[in-house]
């Protein structure tokens, strides 16, 4: 029987037919070449009865067989012959997507099945390895980015391949786009992913490499000229080796910009990876001085020497250049060699460099000069430099001496003073503390009401609830005069110099008559009288002329001598004026800051008092930081500063402090000072001070004043800025000399910065007993370093050189 014969015999419907048909296909599910053969033709047989079955079968047995070798290879393209005719194709996954490759039907497949059309690229079957690599370079989304997606996918047959085929699309997958530049512009990108990216031509979304991007696709230079694009050309031409940067050198030659010129080489600077670029096409910037910097840095000597013989420029590019700059160019010359590295470090002004100079390049210069023995340079750097470089320093002097006795006997207390003692001397200076010898405590026997500082000497003047005044000598530590006599309380108090108080008495009914008193050589004079309180005292002018507000709603002015003018009511100076509650006065100016509640700018001249500005507020207190500049608050946290502009106040800045509790401000400051009380649950009020420039910035904290369950009632500032003194509820005051705040800053400062000021400081400083040692062996090396220098410019006088006038400790004060 032949093999048409045997395949026909199963076409009947009888049982000898049904019979020969199930044999036939349980030999060919065997695996039986003949018989699957006859299968095949059962499967060609226009209507045989087991035809259908036979088209499923055979695309089954040829989707999950392989590709065997030798002699059965034929029957296994017979096999896909026979599939291709009979178009069927299974339902079941992978032996439906081998199919679909097979018959070039791949497009029939949606996007959840991308894993295994991604599969078919490393099929056995060239036909369908081939025809699913020509469907990924057409196929479009959403089943494009489902294969973009399976490249990420641990795939190692066949990721490589799916993604090779997907870069040939010409379409591109937005989902991966800036993944895809990511990858490319890492360092050795792939060739076709450059290829590709550059043919569908779209950029990256990404922040970083949206514009590096834009470089690689050559924008028009209306694009590269915005400032982030500028900076992405700058980062491509670091690129060195990549494909970008050939592009990025491309486009920086066509602009042809000066600017971008000198971007790129500030940039070189910083960015080790451009200067290949800047020495290839001769790059450097058009400024001579920056020139040279610039040789220097990038690493080309040749070209500084013929710019720069004699390190001139260098020098002064070292006196420009930024902290960061400085050490890079010193280890520059360094490792360069051949340069006069103490011309270019100091130039010619050493002592306009010191203060510039970092305590490395300070001992750097010092090794250098003591290399080259020129000991006179060295010792007058020595005594420019901070005592603790000083003294570092002092240790490189090889037996020499200065020839000049004061020198040297400044010079072995520099041998006698160790590093570690100004060291330690530093690190035991905090800045938000008094330093020792900083403040004193006067207890009064009763509650102090009000302060205020004489304007010619160390005096304080004091008023308190037992209805007296003291004026206390702050150098000597003792009361110096006492007055009695008043009929009430003394609320306010001013002191106008060569030993002349005012006072003014406070009642807490406003139908009482108080009075101010004029105190002077053991006498007291009344001068005014009425109904209410003296709620305010100020100084106008430097002559001794005062303002005081009282609570009947009059500005009282008078002098030192002769009766006051007549008062002049507050409802003058505008609309809305009751009774002036505070009033700050400017007396270099003669202007006054009257509260009553609302803010009122005035000027004081011939006994009267004329308004300047319309009345603003209220505000619960104000004092003058200088003639157009009036620091003010409210009784709870806030602070505005309010400039004159010669038609209105304006305000300039404010600020919020918690826990103000009380608030003043001085010209000699320069800004407010506000006291703060924070009350904690269950322990003593933490008080603290807060200095703030004119802008409210704060500059300083003074976080160590005593814990105390009294109120601060008083805040006053010295005429001069010297002196503030806290007054509080207890009947004690703290008297702090401001400027030994500054004792921290003096440690750490070059002496060649230092001035007559502040040997006064340092002379003020050291009176204190409770010092550490070595921070009195630092003090007393400055203070000599100081006279040494001064010796010949001004007389060495505690208080020629500004000395503190005050004693520290505590006196017990009986008014």
């Amino acid at each position: 029987m032949t093999a048409r014969d045997r395949a026909a015999a199963s076409a009947g419907w009888g049982p000898l037919a049904r019979w020969r048909g199930r044999r036939l296909f349980r030999a060919a599910a065997r695996g039986d070449i003949a018989a699957r053969e006859d299968v095949v033709r059962v499967a060609d047989m226009p209507g045989h009865r087991l035809r259908q079955r036979a088209r499923e079968s055979l695309a089954l047995w040829w989707a999950s067989g392989g590709v065997p070798p030798g002699p059965p290879r034929e029957h296994y393209e017979l096999l896909r012959e026979a599939v291709r005719r009979n178009g069927f194709v299974p339902a079941e996954p992978p032996l439906r997507h081998r199919v679909l490759a097979l018959l070039g039907r791949l497009g029939e497949c949606g996007p959840e099945e991308a894993p295994w059309v991604a599969g078919l690229l490393s099929d056995p079957d060239l036909i369908v390895r081939s025809q699913a690599a020509e469907f990924c370079r057409v196929v479009s989304e959403p089943v494009l980015s489902a294969l973009w997606r399976q490249t990420e996918a641990p795939r190692p047959d066949s990721s490589f391949l799916l993604r090779q085929s997907l870069l040939e699309n010409r379409r591109y997958p937005f989902d991966h786009v800036d993944r895809l530049w990511g990858e490319w512009l890492a360092p050795r990108p792939p060739e076709e992913l450059g290829e590709a990216l550059l043919r569908w031509g779209v950029r990256s979304s990404d922040w970083v490499n949206g514009p590096l991007s834009d470089i690689a696709l050559e924008r028009p230079p209306d694009v590269l000229n915005q400032p982030r694009h500028r900076e992405a050309l700058i980062t491509a031409l670091g690129y060195g080796d990549h494909p970008l940067y050939e592009i990025a050198e491309r486009t920086f030659l066509s602009l042809a910009d000066q600017k971008l010129t000198e971007e790129v080489c500030a940039a070189a600077l910083e960015r080790p990876e451009l200067v290949p670029f800047c020495r290839k096409h001769r790059l450097a910037p058009r400024d001579e001085v920056r020139r040279a910097m610039f040789f220097l840095l990038t690493g080309q000597p040749e070209q500084h020497r013929a710019l720069d013989p004699d390190s001139s420029l260098l020098s002064l590019a070292y006196a420009s250049a930024s902290v960061e700059e400085r050490a890079r160019m010193l280890k520059a010359m360094r490792d360069a060699g051949g340069l006069d590295l103490v011309r270019v470090l100091v130039g010619d002004d050493r002592r306009g460099r010191i203060a510039d100079m970092s305590s490395y390049q300070v001992e750097y210069l010092g090794g250098q000069l003591a290399g080259r023995r020129e000991w006179d340079e060295l010792w007058a750097l020595v005594q420019d430099v901070p005592v603790s470089s000083g003294t570092a320093l002092i240790r490189l002097f090889d037996g020499w001496l200065p020839r000049d006795a004061d020198a040297r006997r400044l010079f072995e207390m520099y041998l006698e003073t160790p590093p570690e003692a100004v060291k330690a001397a530093l690190d035991s200076a905090p800045e938000d503390q008094v330093p020792p010898g900083g403040q004193a405590r006067l207890r009064f026997r009763g509650r102090v009401n009000d302060v205020s500082f004489a304007p010619d000497g160390p005096y304080l003047a004091a008023a308190g609830t037992k209805r007296i005044v003291g004026v206390f000598d702050l150098r000597r530590a003792e009361l110096v005069e006492r007055y009695d006599g008043f009929n009430t309380s003394v609320g306010r108090i001013l002191h106008l110099g060569d030993g002349i108080v005012v006072a003014g008495e406070r009642t807490n009914n406003p139908r009482r008559d108080c009075r101010l008193v004029l105190c002077a050589d053991g006498v007291t004079r009344t001068l005014h009288t009425g109904p209410g309180s003296i709620t305010s005292l100020a100084r106008v002018d430097e002559s001794g002329g005062f303002v005081a507000a009282t609570r009947a709603g009059a500005l009282v002015l008078g002098g030192r001598g002769g009766a006051p003018a007549d008062p002049v009511p507050v409802r003058s100076l505008g609309r809305g004026m009751h009774w002036a509650r505070t009033v700050a006065a400017h007396p270099a100016s003669g202007r006054l800051a009257v509260l009553a509640p609302a803010l009122v700018l005035a000027e004081v001249g011939d006994g009267s008092v004329v308004p300047l500005s319309a009345p603003t507020g209220p505000y619960a207190n104000a004092a003058f930081v200088d003639t157009d500049l009036i620091a003010c608050a409210d009784r709870v946290s806030f602070v505005t500063m309010l400039r004159w502009s010669g038609e209105d106040l304006v305000q300039e800045a404010d600020a919020t402090v918690e826990w103000m509790s009380r608030f003043t401000a001085s010209p000699a400051l320069g800004g407010p000072v506000v006291a703060t009380a924070h009350k904690r649950p269950y322990k003593a009020t933490r008080r603290s001070l807060h200095f703030y420039d004119a802008t409210l910035e704060e500059t300083r904290v003074l976080s160590s004043l005593h814990d105390y369950d009294y109120d601060i009632t008083s805040l006053t500032v010295s005429p001069g800025g010297e002196l503030l003194a806290v007054g509080h509820a207890d009947g004690h005051a703290d008297v702090i000399d401001l400027r030994l705040l500054e004792v921290p800053e003096i440690l750490r400062r070059p002496l060649v910065n230092l001035i007559p000021r502040d040997l006064g400081v340092v002379t003020g400083a050291l009176t204190a007993t409770s010092m550490s040692r070595e921070m009195r062996a630092s003090l007393q090396l400055i203070r000599a370093s100081m006279e040494h220098r001064f010796r010949f410019e001004v007389e060495i006088d505690a208080e020629a050189g500004g000395a503190v006038g005050l004693t520290p400790g505590e006196y017990e004060i009986s008014l």
